[in-house]
């Protein structure tokens, strides 16, 4: 039952209850914040049919987001989840990676956390949980978001290793020559990666850095791009 102020919230919430086998939830721009978000993503803890959730411009903080993280590490359906610009900040996207790293049956593939204030503490916690054996994840956008240098550089030790992961944005973030620096590296040694985004913020790159991406663009690593889900 529904017991949130919002008519639309409560129309939602029975459309989910009521439809299990729903595979796509978009409620993009819905602005039903964290009280709506929280009843749809508990109603939706029995649904195993659901492949693609969007619930980007939600105004969803830390409350919403953990009711998410209590969804997913549940669900075993679930491809992916697309929450931007929303402001779920360092707080909700620890809890929503580390809820999928003790999910043994996510299914996830792709993550869209932009636009979400998230700072280094969120980064390196991603990272941290990036290689494990939990985590499937081949597309994570991070753009405009506040991830610093030590975020990026955690990042990029986990890339190092990761050979999941096909795309990952890190534009218009806070990442400076040392953390970009850092990424190439990351990249030189990790050839399952077919893009990464790391400076389109930056008004002094590094030269060896601008010489790299250049020729890292052109080739593409010689590969298409295939990754199954695409947020733009």
């Amino acid at each position: 039952m529904c017991y949130g102020d919002n008519e639309r919230i409560c129309t939602i919430f029975n459309i989910v209850k009521t439809i299990s086998s729903l595979s796509t939830i978009s409620l993009h721009d819905c602005k039903i914040d964290d009280v709506g978000v929280s009843l749809i993503a508990d109603s939706l803890k029995t649904n195993q049919h659901l492949h693609q959730l969007y619930i980007g411009e939600c105004n969803i903080g830390f409350q919403g987001a953990a009711a998410i993280a209590n969804f997913v590490k549940v669900n075993s359906s679930l491809v992916a989840l697309v929450l931007d610009d929303n402001n779920i900040q360092d707080k909700g996207a620890v809890a929503i990676v580390e809820a999928l790293s003790m999910n043994c049956l996510n299914k996830l593939h792709c993550l869209n956390l932009d636009e979400n204030g998230i700072g280094n503490l969120g980064a390196i916690a991603l990272a941290r949980v990036l290689n494990n054996k939990n985590i499937f994840l081949k597309h994570i956008d991070l753009n405009k978001n506040r991830i610093g240098n030590a975020g990026a550089c955690a990042l990029a030790n986990s890339l190092k290793v990761n050979k999941t992961l096909n795309e990952i944005h890190l534009d218009y973030n806070k990442i400076g020559n040392p953390g970009v620096l850092a990424l190439k590296g990351a990249v030189e040694m990790n050839h399952s990666l077919y893009w990464i985004g790391w400076g389109d913020h930056l008004l002094h790159i590094d030269p060896s850095v601008v010489a790299f991406q250049s020729v890292f663009e052109r080739e593409e690593r010689k590969r298409m791009r295939k990754t199954e889900c695409r947020f733009y």
